[in-house]
């Protein structure tokens, strides 16, 4: 019997757009037993996926040290199949000590690019796919273990509404007719303006909104303020409850952000507000990517640094309110 390890540690976003490929291997091997290794803060996200058989959690406050000897213990599942979907220091350890002594294990790794990087974001020398689809980047190396990623895979995800999340959507007056907004990101030059956000609730009084954020979100009240249709939920949800809400919304606009990677996996109709970041982009034939070409982007792996173009953030600028009422009215009508 086929026994797989996946090893993807963190971070959310790159964990959801890896969990295609454990669908993928699930759907070619459907006896085979897939484990997967997790940082602690991120176990929650695996879990409702039923492709997944055991997850094996890492806490980082341990140590290295603590981390190795788990490494050491899972050489006792006799693994036939190793995915090092990270690569980076631990997994590399990991991968190190897994194999010790087990020539017959299959091993394969995703490869970070990291030269094709540097030269992208040094010298404008784009090597990599545009746009870079990051959950095709991870089911990629699969075909060296003969899988087939041709056909997108179902997502596997059960995700009902836990009683939390239903007592906020009764007290709300909400049903499933709704669209999801994602207006925060972890950094700033990801986000689509203020106003934007604004105008396009003006364009879109016929539909209903639930807004999704962190705590520390303040600018979602700004963007809910005077609007009937509009539900701010920033701050009120938990990732968990977050995947839950994101599935029963009839749509998502979003943009690069931990909201944008779970509507993609679940194949939910979604509207990527993509601007100045290279990696993020969504793969399922339900995503459909709003963007504005110029010559600075893509300028940052992950919205850090600063905007170089004499309009500040032209890329997110330039998408319009219009443009995207426009695409909600097709996509989530």
């Amino acid at each position: 019997m086929k026994k797989v390890l996946i090893i993807r540690l963190s971070s959310l976003g790159d964990i959801l757009q890896c969990l295609p490929a454990a669908d993928l291997i699930k759907q070619e091997w459907p006896d085979c037993q897939l484990h997967w290794c997790v940082k602690k803060d991120f176990a929650s996200s695996l879990k409702p996926c039923s492709s997944i058989n055991q997850i094996h959690i890492y806490d980082k406050n341990t140590g290295l040290w603590n981390f190795m000897k788990m490494s050491w213990k899972l050489r006792q599942e006799n693994y036939t199949h190793i995915y090092d979907a990270h690569s980076n220091l631990r997994s590399h350890l990991a991968s190190i000590i897994l194999r010790l002594s087990r020539s017959r294990t299959q091993f394969i790794r995703r490869s970070k690019q990291r030269i094709q990087r540097w030269l992208l974001f040094q010298f404008r020398i784009s090597l990599l796919p545009q746009p870079f689809r990051g959950a095709e980047s991870f089911v990629t190396p699969l075909k060296k273990w003969k899988i087939s990623i041709d056909k997108w895979p179902s997502p596997s995800a059960t995700l009902n509404l836990s009683d939390s999340t239903k007592n906020i959507l009764f007290e709300k007056h909400l049903v499933d007719d709704f669209v999801l907004l994602a207006p925060s990101a972890a950094w700033e030059l990801k986000r689509w303006p203020i106003e934007h956000w604004k105008k396009l609730l003006s364009l879109q009084s016929a539909n209903r909104f639930v807004i999704v954020g962190g705590p520390h979100d303040d600018f979602c009240q700004e963007i809910a303020s005077n609007n009937k249709n509009v539900v701010n939920l920033s701050g009120k949800l938990n990732w968990d409850e977050t995947f839950e809400l994101v599935n029963y919304a009839k749509g998502i606009v979003s943009g690069d952000t931990g909201v944008l990677h779970m509507a993609d996996y679940l194949h939910k109709p979604t509207l990527a507000l993509m601007g100045p970041t290279a990696f993020g982009f969504p793969s399922s034939p339900n995503s459909q990517i709003l963007e504005v070409q110029l010559k600075c982007r893509p300028c940052t792996k992950d919205g850090r640094g600063r905007c170089h173009n004499s309009v500040y953030k032209k890329c997110m600028m330039d998408i319009t309110p219009e443009l995207v009422s426009e695409k909600i009215n097709e996509a989530m009508a």
